[in-house]
């Protein structure tokens, strides 16, 4: 119910001291630059809090059913604009599914994102040029950057077990079952159950 201007003010306020926490060694900071809002504005930040030896790597992918397999195009465009020190990695497909039993092995905990081991990959590269990196992982999680969490926030309260996996559930649970050895399965759609047990107990909203 606040003024909006207040809290743009609060999210910049929020954003610089973020930066400003996590580079305070006097080393280069990279960013993993994707050339997208979220990846861009901490560039951004750097530049503004007088960072000169802005490090900033993208990663590219094989083109695929037509569909071009990098966004070079974008964090160039940022990269020179900003004047870093900007690094290209291409991953062929190849790499990445040889790649996936050590990005499993590297996870403190189970990760569903579908870029998880290229990010495994490229933090290897990283890791040879600088100590200190940031990136715009978890933005959208922040700031309701997924068509789906209107949505759920939308959907009326017995609706919304329904709606949070329509969203995140992407195969039914015989699905599932069909993929995997007989007996390893629950019998029943154990996921729903948590979901619909968690959004109606006392307090749920």
């Amino acid at each position: 119910g606040e003024d909006p201007a207040l809290w743009r003010e609060a999210i910049d306020d929020a954003l610089r001291t973020a930066v400003r926490r996590r580079t305070v060694a006097d080393v280069p900071v990279g960013v993993l630059l994707s050339g997208g809002l979220d990846s861009s504005l901490l560039v951004a930040l750097l530049a503004e809090g007088g960072h000169e030896d802005i490090v900033t790597f993208a990663m590219g992918f094989e083109a695929e059913n037509g569909e071009d397999g990098d966004e070079f195009l974008y964090s160039d465009l940022v990269a020179r604009t900003f004047g870093t020190d900007h690094h290209q990695f291409m991953i062929p497909s190849a790499r990445l599914s040889s790649a996936l039993v050590p990005a499993i092995g590297a996870m403190s905990e189970p990760m569903v994102s579908h870029d998880a081991v290229a990010f495994h990959l490229l933090s290897q590269r990283v890791a040879e040029d600088v100590k200190v990196v940031l990136c715009g992982q978890g933005a959208d999680e922040v700031f309701a950057g997924y068509d789906w969490y209107a949505q759920i926030a939308s959907a009326a309260r017995p609706d919304a077990a329904g709606a949070y996996a329509d969203a995140y559930f992407d195969r039914p649970h015989q699905d599932l079952t069909a993929m995997l050895r007989p007996g390893v399965a629950a019998g029943h759609d154990v996921s729903r159950e948590f979901v619909r047990a968690h959004m109606s107990a006392p307090g749920a909203e």
